[in-house]
């Protein structure tokens, strides 16, 4: 069972991803040009994956302990690659 303070960690641990996008774009600033799309096709797949795991525990196919986890584990990607996208975007229009 997954008590508050481990809820309450999934969830800091998984809005750190907005930190770590922009660190990553800012570092990554050539190979983000290139790899857009990528980060654009991995960021749909992390969504698709948060609705999916909404829609099992709908349909209590899993339970919330799992439902909790996989969600905090794909906010945590899908907030990095969102991050990482728009920051990357805003270094090629400065230049």
């Amino acid at each position: 069972m997954i008590t508050v303070l481990q809820t309450i960690l999934i969830g800091i641990i998984a809005f750190l991803g907005i930190p770590i996008g922009k660190f990553i774009a800012r570092k990554t600033k050539e190979e983000l040009k290139g790899g857009r799309k990528y980060f654009v096709i991995f960021s749909g797949l992390c969504l698709l994956a948060l609705i999916t795991d909404l829609i099992l525990l709908a349909f209590k196919t899993v339970s919330i302990d799992e439902c909790i986890m996989i969600f905090g584990i794909f906010t945590f990607m899908f907030l990095l690659t969102m991050q990482a996208i728009r920051e990357g975007d805003k270094l090629q229009n400065k230049k």
